[in-house]
């Protein structure tokens, strides 16, 4: 990977599922980051750009409730990677209905898991491991879901490891 082409990851997910959370763990992590905003009355998209040795890359998310159907096409547009986060203390059928919204969108925008890699992510609030949208991910995902505990960084390292794994198999 060059410079030239930086590597976007978006993070998708519901609003208060813990991307924020998440991205904010790896980019303490990485004191080299720069952190932007891009913000007004309808939307606010975080990128964080990580140098590093393998390349320059980008992590994008829509903070909290400014995750909606317009700001999604800005996340998701031009990402070689998709990190989806899904959290237990999150209702189902919310995460449902986002999920649904992330994949059209995904599709429309050239970035659906079958033409760039996805990592799932369970972000546990309490002491349970389950899925709530297992029946919605294909099952060729399921062995590869990573579980979290974001607001205790756990599981942090092995996302991380995942990413810059992904990154440096990137043709």
């Amino acid at each position: 990977m060059t410079d030239k082409q930086p590597y976007k990851i978006a993070f998708a997910g519901a609003p208060k599922v813990g991307k924020s959370t998440l991205v904010y763990c790896l980019e303490r992590r990485n004191p080299q980051c720069q952190r932007t905003v891009d913000a007004d009355e309808t939307k606010r998209i975080i990128h964080i750009d990580i140098p590093l040795s393998l390349g320059h890359f980008c992590i994008a998310f829509a903070s909290g409730s400014f995750v909606n159907e317009t700001v999604i096409p800005t996340v998701l547009t031009g990402a070689t990677m998709v990190v989806y986060v899904i959290s237990t203390g999150i209702h189902p059928n919310i995460q449902r209905g986002f999920f649904d919204e992330y994949v059209a969108c995904a599709s429309q925008v050239g970035v659906h898991w079958n033409n760039v890699p996805w990592l799932f992510v369970l972000n546990t609030v309490e002491p349970l491991w389950e899925n709530p949208l297992q029946d919605q991910i294909p099952p060729h995902f399921h062995d590869t879901i990573i579980h979290c505990v974001a607001i205790k960084e756990q599981g942090i390292d092995e996302l991380w490891q995942r990413i810059l794994d992904t990154i440096e198999s990137r043709p």
